[in-house]
């Protein structure tokens, strides 16, 4: 007894689908490849005229890039910035785009907030050296306070190099007039011994002065060093900014830093990456094998039940 033909049953439409997803694959995977290779203008000028292209319709950045005053920031780069990442992120739609320009926006402020620690630890790194001589204020306050003259001037090398001053001028005094004027025995030790004022020999006062500014120039060489041992220490301790900053920097970064991660993960969402693109394809193959397969297997079929 013949069985009547049955019908195969109908593929076309199936496999045309199977197809058209994976040519519309195969088309955005070709569109990624063919984008490496468009390097964009070479001139200076050709360059020049591009960059505005990237704030072209830009809703959000218009007021962003600084272009006035000592803080102005470069718009070509800002502009550089939003092209790469509209190139990386290929957005589609408005709100696509809306997405990047604020991606853009959030990596331009962290920039900032770089540039405002950076001025932060200069600032308060700038500890400038002590000067080479006392002001004429300090000297006239040296005036009215004889007794603590010599003790204060020993500490820093600005009051020694005052001592030594001091002692070149009554050693001259002492060349010309054999004794030490009134107004430098104030800057002298006044160890235990003969007096400056009443010394009668010349020699004696010559070497005792000599003496004495051998000695504070030693005592120099021994404060400098702890000058700058004390200055290399505020700079270290200035790495970091202080207390107000830092917490400013902070809270600003921070946030910032949160809505980017946002930002990311909305525009990853939207855009397929490469691992759905690859899940995509072997879901798109077994679709395909498996149509095949289905195929051959109706094909089979109605041969062996002709042939019954």
């Amino acid at each position: 007894m013949e069985t009547p033909d049955q019908p195969a049953p109908h593929l076309n439409d199936e496999v045309d689908g199977a197809a058209n997803t994976l040519t519309t694959t195969k088309k955005i995977e070709a569109n990624r490849r063919n984008a490496q290779f468009s390097t964009g203008p070479k001139s200076p000028e050709g360059r020049k005229i591009v960059a505005g292209n990237a704030r072209k319709h830009c809703l959000l950045a218009k007021n962003l890039v600084i272009d006035t005053g000592p803080g102005m920031e470069d718009q070509a780069e800002f502009d550089r910035l939003l092209a790469e990442l509209r190139e990386y992120y290929k957005p589609v739609g408005k709100a696509e785009e809306l997405c990047v320009e604020e991606m853009a926006i959030s990596y331009w402020k962290s920039a900032r907030a770089l540039r405002c620690e950076r001025g932060e630890v200069t600032l308060g790194s700038v500890i400038p050296p002590p000067p080479p001589d006392l002001s004429l204020v300090e000297e006239l306050f040296l005036e009215s306070n004889s007794n603590l003259a010599r003790h204060g001037l020993l500490k820093t090398s600005t009051g020694i190099n005052f001592l030594l001053k001091k002692i070149e001028e009554a050693r001259k005094y002492v060349d010309t007039n054999g004794f030490v004027p009134q107004e430098s025995l104030r800057f002298l030790p006044q160890n235990p011994g003969p007096s400056w004022l009443h010394a009668s020999d010349k020699q004696a006062l010559q070497k005792a002065l000599d003496d004495e500014k051998t000695e504070l120039q030693a005592r120099k060489l021994l404060v400098e060093a702890e000058e700058r041992s004390q200055r290399r220490a505020r700079i270290n301790a200035a790495a970091v900014p202080s207390k107000t900053p830092l917490e400013r920097l902070d809270r600003y970064e921070t946030s910032n830093r949160r809505h980017r991660y946002k930002l990311e993960k909305r525009l990853k969402n939207c855009n397929p990456d490469e691992g759905s693109m690859n899940l995509l394809r072997e879901c798109t193959s077994l679709r395909r094998n498996f149509l095949r397969n289905k195929a051959k297997m109706c094909f089979s079929f109605n041969l062996r039940s002709k042939q019954s």
